[in-house]
Order: C-alpha cells, then structure tokens, then sequence
C-alpha cells in the first residue's frame, strides 16, 4: 500500500446534474461480468464534491439487488448489503470484477482527498473518511508498520463518531486500537486535517 491510497472507479457512464447551477455532479459508470454462472455488476457513484463509493449487485432479470459496497473504493468490499452470502464470498465476487474491469479498461485510479497520514512511534497511520452520497459518512484507519509496508491493521468507524466499532484486521483488541486512534484524531485536529462536525470526526482536504 502507497501513502496515497489508489481507489478504483468505474469510468463514468452517466453524468446526473443537479437542478441548481451549484449543485455537485454525480457521475455514475458500471459494468456487467460473469462469475461461476451468475451475472454480477459493479458501479461507482461520484460525487465531485466529496469522495465516491462501489456498489456490488447481483442482476435477476432485468434488474440489480445491490449485495454490498466498496465505501472509499479501495478495491475491498466493506459490508454485505443484501443476500445470503458471507463477506469473504462477497468480496471474492468483487475482486474477480474488479480484476475484469481493470482488463477491460473500465476500471481507473484516482487519489483520495480525504486523507490524514501520521507517524506515532515509527507506525505510519492513514485516516480516511468516506462519504456516501446519501449522506452517511465513516471513517477507516490503516497502521503500518513502516512506510510502503503490509498493513498491520485496519480498523473501523462506522460513524466518524470518535469510536471504533470494528476490527477489520490486527492483532490487538479493540481497547489498545482506541487508544490509537484518539492519538491520531487529536493530531489530525491538532494540524488542521481533522474537523469535529455535527458529532463526527473528518478528514477535510
């Protein structure tokens, strides 16, 4: 992993312009791929004003069920959305389309805005935060052992409230990952990167 995450958008397919002349641009691309006999999708919703999101779907019929969603479009599926299937599974799907998207030339790479990377005792932290255009908004924390390294944990504030609520990877319980965690918001706000708004801690450009 670089300092600078590359997340994955389809290229856009669609452009939706809001009514007002100020209104942010939403563009939204997909594409269509197979995989052990069913027809899948995946889209990318993208606001210009703030960082997009993926969708996985599974098509029945003429339509998509949206199964679950790459929140800050870095490849990796964060939650299972509808359906009877495990999120290892689900992600498997993902990462297959993604794989095909990419040799299609329908998948490109773009630079996260919404990013605040600090180094705490040699561990280098990446703090990103992800809005959905609905209007939900999360915030997701990589450690690295070292510049450029395997990550050593990622963890998960579901709500940008101040509090982890999940442990996506790393070997310490979540008590030990909090307490890191509120070491990285208070240099974040500290600098300037970090806003505390409406009860939630963000990343600003």
């Amino acid at each position: 992993m670089m300092y600078k995450n590359g997340v994955r958008i389809v290229a856009a397919a669609m452009v939706l312009l809001g009514c007002a002349a100020n209104r942010p641009v939403i563009e939204i691309g997909g594409y269509d791929f197979d995989f052990e006999g069913e027809t899948y999708r995946i889209a990318s919703i993208n606001p210009s004003s703030m960082v997009g999101y993926n969708i996985l779907a599974l098509k029945e019929g003429d339509q998509h069920v949206t199964m679950g969603l790459d929140k800050d479009q870095d490849g990796i599926l964060d939650g299972v959305v509808e359906g009877v299937i495990s999120l290892r599974k689900a992600r498997e799907i993902y990462q297959a389309g993604i794989a095909e998207g990419e040799r299609l030339g329908r998948v490109k790479s773009r630079v996260l805005t919404q990013e605040f990377i600090t180094v705490i005792n040699q561990y280098t932290y990446i703090l990103v935060t992800s809005h959905l255009a609905l209007g939900e908004v999360s915030n997701k924390l990589t450690v690295l052992a070292a510049p450029f390294a395997p990550e050593e944990a990622i963890l998960l504030d579901l709500d940008a409230d101040g509090r982890l609520d999940r442990i996506e990877k790393g070997r310490w319980d979540l008590e030990h990952y909090q307490d890191v965690y509120d070491q990285v918001i208070e240099r974040g706000l500290m600098s300037g990167r970090v806003i505390q708004s409406g009860g939630k801690y963000l990343v600003v450009p």
